[in-house]
């Protein structure tokens, strides 16, 4: 009797702490967990990092793990761990995962958890890996130079290629500087005038320009962290105005040089009279050993030096000159034939008499061949 009333206590207390387990799992809470980061953002192409749980699954004694992905960005999960239109990520089976990289496009990846014995579910968020396009910030066109008729109206400019579409978004502002000039290369807008109310991807020039101009484009991007910071765009616009004058290549000025001892240090030479009769002119400038007086025909420059860099109106020889030279002035119109300039600048370098020293006092002179004695010096 006393061994059944113990069988009968043994299976109450079991029956009761089996039915307290089963009423206390019932009330435990399963935690799907939540990953970690939420996004990554880079240029392109962008190779992710590694993603993770920020807060790990609880409340089982175990979790299995399953990683989707899906393109764009998506903030939102499915509900009840619905998959359509994920793409499960094969052997992305651990409580972290790595992307493939680089990307180039959106992608947004997801963790489906299946705690044991439970219901599958998404762990809470989503990583979105945000790729930004790589940018350009255009180029000025047409690039070629633009000559106008009196009172023309140069044609409209635009940036072609323009900035890269959909990287981010960008300010204008159009510059001028009288003359031609060169592509500015920096971020200073230094010597150059702003043009009121021209701050569109296109620019229309005005009419009658009285004067040679070229014309650049300052971009700023609102998000500089995939491209250049913000500056001028590529190239330039010229527009040449016209010149109604009588054409005319000009004359150098000064006559020639004479040094009597060497090295020699040259003046620069000059304009007399300026070109004219041409929206713009292109100087060049050469050397010839020897004294010469004539250019050759028309623009061949066979038998002369071109002289590097020496591109602008004006020309200052080195100093150091030991031999005598002629310097000729090339000269391109815009809207005429290269041609040299008539006559050239000729610097003579004559070189210096050396004594000899003087003769003995008792050096006999016999003066009766001549009128006068001669001059010893």
């Amino acid at each position: 009797m006393k061994l059944v009333n113990k069988l009968s206590f043994w299976l109450f207390a079991v029956a009761t702490i089996l039915n307290y387990t089963r009423a206390y799992c019932a009330t435990v809470a399963i935690d799907y967990g939540a990953i970690k980061p939420t996004e990554q953002v880079g240029c392109s192409p962008y190779t992710p990092t590694l993603i993770t749980f920020g807060r790990p699954p609880s409340g089982s004694a175990s979790f299995g793990f399953q990683w989707f992905y899906k393109m764009g960005e998506i903030t939102t999960l499915p509900p009840d761990g619905n998959t359509a239109g994920w793409t499960r990520v094969e052997g992305a089976t651990q409580n972290s995962y790595l992307p493939p990289g680089p990307l180039k496009d959106a992608r947004t990846y997801a963790c489906l958890v299946t705690p044991a014995g439970q219901s599958t579910l998404y762990a809470q968020n989503t990583c979105i890996i945000r790729v930004k396009l790589r940018y350009t910030l255009g180029k000025v066109s047409p690039p070629t130079q633009a000559i106008l008729i009196p009172g023309g109206d140069p044609a409209l400019i635009t940036l072609n290629p323009a900035p890269t579409v959909g990287a981010t978004l960008y300010r204008f502002q159009w510059f001028y500087k009288a003359g031609l000039q060169a592509a500015p290369t920096s971020q200073s807008t230094a010597g150059w005038t702003a043009i009121a109310g021209a701050t569109a991807q296109t620019f229309d020039p005005p009419a009658g320009l009285a004067e040679t101009r070229t014309f650049a484009c300052f971009v700023v991007p609102a998000d500089s962290s995939c491209g250049p910071n913000e500056r001028f765009a590529t190239g330039v616009h010229q527009v040449l105005a016209a010149d109604n004058r009588p054409f005319s290549r000009g004359t150098l000025a000064g006559g020639n040089e004479d040094f009597c001892s060497s090295p020699a240090n040259p003046t620069p030479i000059t304009f007399a009279t300026q070109p004219q009769g041409s929206p713009s002119f292109f100087f060049e400038w050469f050397f010839k050993d020897g004294i010469h007086t004539q250019v050759p025909a028309g623009g061949d420059a066979t038998g002369w030096t071109k002289i590097v860099g020496a591109n602008a109106n004006t020309f200052d020889p080195p100093a150091g000159l030991t031999v005598s030279r002629s310097y000729a002035c090339r000269l391109t119109p815009a809207t005429n034939s290269t041609e040299f300039v008539p006559g050239t600048k000729v610097v003579r370098v004559h070189k210096r008499l050396e004594s000899y020293g003087s003769l003995p006092n008792s050096f006999p002179i016999n003066l009766a061949p001549f009128r006068d004695p001669p001059n010893l010096t």
